[in-house]
């Protein structure tokens, strides 16, 4: 990677969308990452943070979106640093926020996540790796964010059809069917 910078650059869209009372919010890279060797970082990661959904709102009670901040502060070096993960989304509401992440080496991700969170306290987290090496998890995204009214994204590759990944379930309640359907 050419661009030290390339880690936060890119095009980022902040989304907000209702469905009744619930509410989801978004922020979602909308361009995969200028990187020679893009194809490496094959692996999504999943961090998933839950906490109990507060009626006509995403964010979570007050004191859990305290620690969630102290956390995302914590490890804004794991998009920062060049060479391991790209974050790609932040999205809030459902019960949960969650981080996505793309990575070309999980030992790494999770040895510089746990140095990142050395001296912190136990947060609960759920972390998941999934191989994803056509980025669908990223795809589905852009997909809801379409599907929120937001103008279509351009593609990123011939075959940028989104599949059915099964990783965000909390997307089928917004739009009735599997995301990329």
């Amino acid at each position: 990677m050419d661009d030290p910078n390339q880690q936060t650059r890119g095009h980022w869209m902040f989304i907000t969308a209702r469905n009744g009372a619930d509410e989801l919010v978004m922020r979602l890279r909308t361009d995969r990452p200028a990187d020679a060797d893009i194809d490496a970082y094959s692996t999504a990661v999943v961090i998933k943070w839950p906490y109990p959904p507060q009626p006509g709102t995403a964010s979570p009670p007050a004191e859990v979106l305290q620690e969630m901040d102290v956390f995302g502060e914590a490890v804004v070096g794991l998009s920062r640093a060049a060479g391991c993960s790209y974050l790609m989304n932040i999205g809030t509401g459902l019960g949960s926020r969650q981080w996505c992440y793309y990575t070309n080496d999980r030992d790494e991700f999770m040895r510089r996540f746990n140095a990142l969170l050395a001296g912190h306290k136990r947060y609960p987290l759920q972390v998941q790796f999934y191989d994803d090496p056509g980025w669908k998890v990223w795809r589905d995204l852009r997909v809801a964010y379409e599907r929120t009214g937001g103008p279509p994204l351009a593609p990123v590759s011939p075959a940028d059809r989104p599949g059915d990944t099964g990783i965000l379930p909390g997307l089928r309640k917004w739009f009735g069917r599997d995301p990329g359907r």
